[in-house]
């Protein structure tokens, strides 16, 4: 009897506590929907009249309202601070990994990957929470907005805007793609391959993208606009982008704006439906009473249950919000694009016309070497080619101009450059390049 009286005046705070589950602030949205239809339940049964609510009622939504809601703007600050500190976090790309589980076939940036999953990861709580759904919307609003700004910050730097007067860049593609006209007029040309002309592009037949007077009779009129322009003004070093790092970022800057761009419509789409239900858990996943936990990548923990609910209906100026920015990250795609796609023209300019005006044309035993600019213009073209074959689409690959069809020219040219002895003879050869480089109706049969 001692033996029994001793140990039940043990104190009870040395129990070991049997938690049904790991602490966790996400738990909430588990048990937040069961919680709310038994506060509705206790209401009816003690009959509150008007708007009281009860106690119970009060204390979970001051905790999401106060609390968890805070904790999730905290973290999304972080995470977006984290991918868009400086312009180095935007040369940054996802793993083979992450690329598979969100279904990219190119290269994304970091940023752009976290972007995704915080969307994802807001989504679900909307599901999980949909009272609340309107604040997560908003907070999906406020994050694209602060991701688009940091990117055209970033593709800005990339092209050296200095910020102040009309001309903040003496950069050459970047002021074209600036100036709305010049820039309506390219992309308005048959060889634009926007999103308007994506799916035309990709299915056109292979012969006639290799059939060259078929480019051309598309290229024609940007012919033109750039021989005009550049062909009487030698283009100086601040003039044309160098950095080949910097063609690759804004190669994959593009891909990834073009691919964010077609999520988020997508996700627009999703709150505009009907049936809204989220297709990241299954049927049967949604029975087992048991929740769970399912990590989704860059510190971000979703847990699953069976309360998941449908999102209300979204306000139309959310829906307008969504649907504008989707439009101002292509937009940013789309620059990129066709900023990368006027730098090669720039490139084959201002290499070549230094060719013509500093090489020596005399020929003797010693003058074997190949000239130095056709050198450099074909290191820069190959550059080019292996940036846009491994970052981009092929039909974006075909618009660059990034084709064996040039660069074999250009060995040619490489070739030959060193024994030509007439002025004559190099102009021909610049315009037979050119001719495939911007489809040139000015080409020439070389003998």
């Amino acid at each position: 009897m001692r033996m029994m009286m001793t140990h039940m005046a043990k104190p009870l705070h040395n129990t070991k506590p049997q938690l049904l589950c790991k602490p966790n602030p996400r738990n909430i949205t588990v048990v937040f929907c069961p919680l709310m239809s038994f506060v509705s339940e206790i209401e009816a049964a003690i009959r509150i009249q008007g708007e009281m609510r009860c106690t119970l009622y009060g204390f979970i939504t001051d905790y999401v309202k106060d609390i968890f809601i805070e904790e999730i703007l905290f973290d999304i600050r972080e995470k977006l601070r984290e991918v868009t500190i400086d312009t180095d976090t935007f040369r940054r790309t996802t793993d083979a990994n992450i690329l598979k589980l969100l279904g990219a076939s190119r290269p994304l940036l970091q940023s752009t990957a976290t972007v995704e999953q915080l969307i994802q990861d807001l989504k679900n709580l909307m599901h999980s929470l949909p009272n609340y759904s309107p604040q997560f919307l908003e907070m999906v609003c406020k994050m694209l907005t602060i991701f688009k700004d940091s990117c055209y910050e970033t593709y800005k730097v990339l092209l050296k805007y200095s910020g102040d007067g009309d001309k903040p860049t003496r950069v050459f593609s970047a002021n074209w793609t600036k100036d709305e006209d010049i820039s309506r007029c390219l992309r308005s040309l048959p060889n634009w391959p926007g999103i308007q002309h994506h799916h035309s592009h990709r299915q056109r037949k292979e012969d006639e993208e290799q059939d060259v007077e078929a480019v051309r009779k598309r290229n024609q009129k940007e012919t033109d606009i750039l021989t005009d322009n550049l062909a009487k003004h030698l283009l100086d070093d601040r003039e044309v982008l160098f950095e080949v790092r910097d063609h690759r970022t804004l190669a994959n800057l593009q891909e990834s704006m073009e691919w964010l761009a077609g999520h988020i419509r997508g996700f627009t789409t999703s709150l505009t439906a009907q049936s809204t239900a989220i297709s990241l858990v299954t049927s049967e996943s949604q029975e087992r009473i048991k929740p769970r936990e399912v990590y989704g990548g860059y510190g971000i923990t979703y847990v699953y249950g069976r309360n998941w609910q449908e999102i209300p209906p979204v306000s139309q100026e959310i829906i307008q919000s969504l649907t504008t920015l989707a439009e101002d990250f292509q937009n940013i795609s789309e620059s990129c694009l066709l900023v990368l796609h006027l730098e090669i023209r720039c490139h084959c300019f201002y290499y070549l016309m230094r060719a013509v005006q500093e090489s020596n044309y005399m020929c003797n035993s010693n003058a074997m070497d190949p000239d130095a600019n056709v050198n450099n213009l074909n290191k820069s073209l190959s550059s080019f080619e292996e940036i846009a074959t491994a970052c981009m689409g092929q039909y974006k690959f075909r618009y660059l101009g990034c084709s064996q069809n040039y660069l074999r020219v250009v060995f040619d040219v490489q070739s030959i450059f060193h024994s030509l002895s007439q002025v004559i003879f190099v102009f021909a050869l610049v315009l037979h390049l050119l001719s495939f480089v911007i489809g040139s109706k000015y080409s020439y049969n070389m003998p």
